[in-house]
């Protein structure tokens, strides 16, 4: 049964955001990037800018019935994500390469849900196998500027990623992130 109603697909790849929501404190507290991935590349996409793509693609014409991959502009492995943190933070950030096993026990052991879990492994392991890697410019045509990259993305929410910072949710960031864009300054 077809149906005549138009369509558009937004594909996001791995979110920047994740860093910051799932992964903070082993920044904070161990001082690195704890994630199964192996050495495989990952194309990240900051959440802002699938924001102001879904906005655009809402708001203007041409973009029926049609689908997008988005992502940012490059694809990093996670020791040059935790290069790109240490350079930004002005602390050394390291990536210990953990085996799924190993983080599943460290997530396990923080009281995480086992289902979750087994989520995250299952995404990092299509890193870990090369599959995560691949970069579109669909978010730069869209968005008429180049995405944001990991050093923007860090440089942004470097504050957050230290260790006297208090826990942060998505939903305190996309407050700040709306506060900072019309001048308030709660």
């Amino acid at each position: 049964m077809g149906t005549d109603a138009a369509h558009t697909l937004l594909r996001a790849s791995f979110f920047m955001q994740n860093l910051l929501e799932v992964h903070r404190t082993d920044v904070v507290e161990h001082d690195e990037i704890f994630v199964p991935a192996g050495d495989g590349k990952t194309s990240f996409v900051d959440a802002r800018d699938l924001g102001e793509i879904a906005a655009i693609v809402l708001t203007e014409s041409g973009h029926e019935n049609r689908a997008y991959d988005l992502t940012g502009p490059e694809a990093l492995d996670y020791h040059e994500v935790a290069n790109v943190f240490s350079d930004v933070l002005e602390r050394s950030i390291t990536y210990p390469r953990p085996s799924v096993l190993e983080f599943g026990v460290r997530m396990r052991r923080r009281g995480t849900g086992l289902g979750f879990i087994v989520l995250m492994c299952g995404i990092y392991t299509t890193a870990r196998l090369g599959l995560a890697g691949r970069v579109t410019g669909d978010s730069q045509r869209i968005l008429g500027r180049r995405p944001r990259d990991m050093r923007a993305f860090v440089e942004a929410y470097a504050d957050k990623f230290r260790a006297d910072s208090e826990t942060t949710t998505v939903s305190q960031l996309a407050t700040s992130d709306a506060d900072s864009s019309t001048g308030d300054d709660r």
